[in-house]
């Protein structure tokens, strides 16, 4: 039946796209724990009283822009297998009529009624 297929196609499209959004959070958490180590720079100058060599070390702590890569594979992930509609329906989101809301004046609480 063509709607068997069509289910099947669909599951096959997301495996696909989750593949996908797997790689590239792989890619963004290498990126990051490269990004914490610590980094050494190593200068060499030549000058006319000779060679010299420096080494520096410094400690660094990450750069969140990695951080923010991994949140946005996660969301799209969420996306993709529908967590948010799931977590909406279960939580009746949207199932609520319109909330009305009074607003009071004052300390004493009555309405219309300014200090």
């Amino acid at each position: 039946m063509w709607i068997d297929a069509t289910i099947k196609d669909f599951d096959a499209i997301k495996a696909a796209e989750l593949e996908k959004v797997n790689q590239l959070e792989r890619t963004y958490w290498d990126a990051w724990e490269r990004s914490v180590t610590e980094q050494i720079k190593t200068r060499v100058q030549s000058g006319e009283k000779g060679t010299t060599q420096s080494v520096e070390k410094a400690d660094y702590f990450g750069d969140p822009r990695f951080l923010k890569g991994i949140e946005s594979c996660v969301d799209l992930r969420c996306k993709i297998l529908g967590v948010y509609k799931a977590a909406e329906k279960e939580q009746g989101v949207g199932s609520m009529g319109p909330i009305t809301l009074r607003v009071m004046y004052g300390s004493n609480g009555l309405e219309g009624e300014e200090d």
